[in-house]
C-alpha cells in the first residue's frame, strides 16, 4: 500500500479511536454521526444541502475568513450523503492546502482520493468491521445497514483493510470480499483472514490512550462543573498542576468542613464566582447526606 495512505489510516485511525474512547461509545453501536456532530460544532461548520444537476458534484467544503462550510448532494441517498459529509472533514482534519474543495467523479487529485480513505475509515473503522464480522458475525449486508454505507464503499473499504495488514493484491483481496458478500463457501475464507490479523487490529486500538485532562474537558463542556465523586483525579495535586498549565481557563479548588474535604472543578469561562459558591454549597450538602 502506498505510504502516502498509510500515513493517512494513522491519521484517522487516532482521531476516531481517541473520540471511541472518550466519548465511551460502544463498538457494536458505533456510528459516525455523533463524530460528525462533534466536530461540526467544535469548528462551528454550516452544514447545507446543494442540487447540481446529473450529480455533478457531490459535495463542497469552504474556507474563508467568516468560516467553515460544508454541502452535499441532496438528491444523492443517503449512504452517498455521508460518506460525503465525512470526505469533506477529511480536508479539514488533514489540513490540505486551499480554501475551496470540490468533490466529483471528474476530480481524482491526491487530496480528494486521501479525503476518501479518510471518510472510509471515519465511517468504518478498523475495530468496528472487526467487531461485526469477526465477533458478532454479521453478513455483509447486515454490516452496510449498521454502518449505513453503500455496497462499493464496504467493498472498497473491506479490500484495502486487508491490504494495510497484509502483502495481499488488490485484486486477490477484493476476491476475498467479493465471496464474503455473495456469502458463498469461499467468503469464509474473509473471516480465517480477519483471525490473522486481528491482533494488529486490536493493538492499534488498545494503543490509542486518553488523557485525563481531555476527560476533564469534556464533563465540563457537558456540565461546567464537576466535583471529584465524578472525577476522583481532582484530588491528585500533580494532576492540577497541570491543569493550571496547559488549560488556566479551568479552576480546581477544595472546601473543608467538619472532617469533610469537596474537590471541583469548574471553567471560569462559564460560571461567575457567585454561581460556582451555590453549586459547592448544594455539592457539599451532598457529599455530607451521602457520609450520614
Amino acid at each position: 500500500m502506498n505510504p502516502i495512505y498509510r500515513k493517512i489510516a494513522t491519521i484517522a485511525r487516532e482521531e476516531i479511536y481517541k473520540f471511541i474512547k472518550l466519548h465511551d461509545i460502544s463498538l457494536i453501536n458505533y456510528s459516525y454521526e455523533s463524530y460528525f456532530q462533534a466536530i461540526k460544532e467544535q469548528y462551528h461548520i454550516k452544514v447545507l444541502e446543494h442540487h447540481f444537476e446529473n450529480d455533478l458534484i457531490s459535495g463542497i467544503t469552504m474556507i474563508d475568513p467568516l468560516g467553515i462550510s460544508i454541502s452535499y448532494e441532496k438528491d444523492c441517498i443517503k449512504e452517498r450523503q455521508n460518506f460525503t459529509k465525512c470526505h469533506e472533514l477529511g480536508h479539514l482534519l488533514l489540513n490540505h492546502k486551499g480554501s475551496l474543495f470540490t468533490e466529483s467523479l471528474r476530480n481524482k487529485t491526491s487530496q480528494e482520493l486521501e479525503a476518501d480513505y479518510f471518510a472510509s475509515i471515519i465511517l468504518m473503522p478498523d475495530i468496528v468491521l472487526l467487531t461485526k464480522i469477526f465477533y458478532q458475525q454479521k453478513t455483509y449486508q447486515e454490516i452496510m445497514q449498521d454502518l449505513t454505507v453503500s455496497n462499493k464503499a464496504l467493498e472498497v473499504r473491506l479490500t484495502q483493510l486487508f491490504q494495510h495488514y497484509t502483502d495481499m493484491t488488490y485484486p486477490k483481496a477484493q476476491g476475498i470480499v467479493t465471496s464474503f458478500r455473495a456469502g458463498t463457501a469461499a467468503g469464509k475464507k474473509l473471516i480465517s483472514y480477519l483471525e490473522i490479523i486481528k491482533d494488529n487490529i486490536i493493538s492499534n486500538y488498545e494503543m490509542i490512550k486518553i488523557e485525563a485532562s481531555d476527560k476533564l474537558k469534556l464533563l465540563l463542556e457537558k456540565k461546567k462543573f464537576i466535583t471529584h465523586t465524578e472525577f476522583p483525579e481532582l484530588q491528585n495535586q500533580s494532576f492540577c498542576q497541570k491543569i493550571k498549565n496547559i488549560l488556566p481557563h479551568i479552576k480546581i479548588w477544595c472546601k473543608y468542613d467538619k472532617g469533610l474535604t469537596l474537590w471541583y472543578a469548574w471553567d471560569s469561562k462559564q460560571l461567575t464566582n457567585i454561581e460556582v459558591n451555590k453549586k459547592v454549597q448544594f455539592a457539599f450538602y451532598d457529599l455530607q447526606n451521602k457520609k450520614d
